[in-house]
This record gives C-alpha cells, sequence and structure tokens, in this order.
C-alpha cells in the first residue's frame, strides 16, 4: 500500500495593535516598527520640537481632527512605503503589494480560509497566479512570520503548520522551508537568508 503524503502549508496569525501616539515635544523618531501610531485628537508639533517619520509607517487620527505643525516635519517615504496619514475609523489592512529589488516583481501576499482577515492560510502571488506557500520540514518561527504580515500591513505575527493529507487533489504550491529571518536587517522575506530567489514551484513539491 502505498503511502500518503503529507503536505505542510502554513497558517499564519497577524495581529495589528496601535501605539499610542507619543506627546511630540522635542526630538521624536516615530518607527515603522512600532506603527501604527494612534492620535486621541488633535496633534500639535510645537516650536523647537522635530519631528521624524520613518518610510513605511501609519499615523491614525480621529475623524475631525488634525495634525498642527509649528516647529519641524520630517517624513520621506519611498514607492514601495509610503507614509500614511488615515482615520483610525478606517477598514483593517489589506494585502499590500511590494517591489522586490532582486526579482523586479511585484509580490504579493494575502491569508485566506481564516476566521478573519486577520489569520488564515499563507498564499504568495507568483506566477500570475495566488499560490499556497508550504514547508517540508517546518522551520518557520514566530520573526519569519512578523515579517511577512509587515508586508501585509499588520504589526506582528505567530505561525502554525496546517497539514493536508496527500491524497487530496494536487495543487502547485510555493517551498519556503526555513526563511531564517534577521530582525533589523531583513526588509522582505526573499531578502532573508534562507529564501531561495524564486521560490520554488511544483507540485506537492513539499
Amino acid at each position: 500500500m502505498a503511502s500518503l503524503q503529507l503536505v505542510i502549508i502554513l497558517y499564519l496569525s497577524c495581529w495589528c495593535q496601535a501605539t499610542k501616539l507619543p506627546n511630540l515635544v522635542g526630538d521624536t523618531i516615530l518607527t515603522r516598527l512600532e506603527s501604527p501610531y494612534d492620535a486621541a485628537g488633535d496633534t500639535v508639533i510645537p516650536y523647537d520640537s522635530t519631528v521624524t517619520i520613518e518610510s513605511g509607517t501609519t499615523l491614525r487620527f480621529p475623524r475631525g481632527s488634525q495634525l498642527t505643525v509649528r516647529g519641524r516635519l520630517i517624513a520621506k517615504g519611498t514607492p514601495d512605503r509610503r507614509i500614511i496619514f488615515t482615520s483610525s475609523t478606517s477598514a483593517l489592512y489589506q494585502h499590500q503589494q511590494q517591489s522586490h529589488p532582486i526579482s523586479g516583481s511585484n509580490i504579493r501576499f494575502r491569508l485566506v480560509d481564516g476566521s478573519n482577515i486577520q489569520n488564515g492560510l499563507l498564499q504568495m502571488y507568483f506566477k500570475n497566479q495566488w499560490r499556497h506557500v508550504c514547508s517540508e520540514f517546518y522551520r518557520w518561527f514566530d520573526y519569519d512570520a512578523t515579517l511577512t504580515c509587515r508586508m501585509m500591513g499588520f504589526r506582528n505575527g505567530s505561525v502554525i503548520p496546517y497539514r493536508i493529507n496527500g491524497s487530496e487533489p494536487p495543487w502547485y504550491g510555493l517551498q519556503i522551508d526555513h526563511p531564517a529571518c534577521r530582525p533589523n536587517r531583513d526588509e522582505h522575506l526573499l531578502d532573508c537568508p534562507g529564501v531561495r530567489t524564486p521560490p520554488r514551484l511544483g507540485i506537492h513539491i513539499c
């Protein structure tokens, strides 16, 4: 009797706890890693104060409130890491599109078949189709999940294995076994030293 192959695809839980916008007196740096920031109401950057906003940072304000700049505001985003000023009542994050400098293509991720938009099976848009990300040995760790969640606009994340019985109909998966992403160094999942560029693609490759 032939043995059944077990395919492990990745189930991610992402979350987006906001950071309370601090008092903007003196020199203040708002970072992408602490984003999003929620303001309580009208916000003022006083005279003789400098606020620097890193690219990829989101600031959310209650409707009807305003940001008044009397000091200095430095905010320089990039095409793939925009600085966002938005309403705190706006819809929760959707998957983002990022351009990877090595592959030269737009890499998108999403979560599907979860209880809400913050958790589900991880898929990557690759070669004009959404494909499950799978792992043969399941060596994903929380920072690998956190980096992937940040690429979708969330703040942190965790990962658990999700096994599919190999007797089910074949499907094409993307194999990413052990990303080994490095905190405060890697900015994109494809930059992580354990990820092949491009990832391996095939039927039941994991």
